[in-house]
C-alpha cells in the first residue's frame, strides 16, 4: 500500500531550494512522486508519494 508524507519548509533562498530538489526522485529510493507546494512568502510543503511506509521510513536516514 502506498504512504504518504509531508514537509513544511521555509528555506532561506527560494530557488536554491527549488534548484536542489529538481531532481528529488532519483536520490531517494522508493519514491514514486513529489509535488512541491508555494504555500507562502519563502515557504513550501513536499508532498510525496511511497511504496510503502517502510520506504518513507528509510529515506528518513538519507
Amino acid at each position: 500500500m502506498a504512504a504518504f508524507n509531508a514537509v513544511r519548509f521555509k528555506p532561506e533562498g527560494d530557488q536554491h531550494f527549488l534548484n536542489a530538489h529538481d531532481k528529488i526522485g532519483a536520490t531517494w529510493s522508493g519514491l514514486l512522486h513529489a509535488n512541491i507546494v508555494k504555500t507562502g512568502d519563502h515557504s513550501y510543503c513536499i508532498i510525496a508519494e511511497w511504496e510503502d511506509m517502510n520506504a518513507c521510513i528509510q529515506a528518513r536516514r538519507i
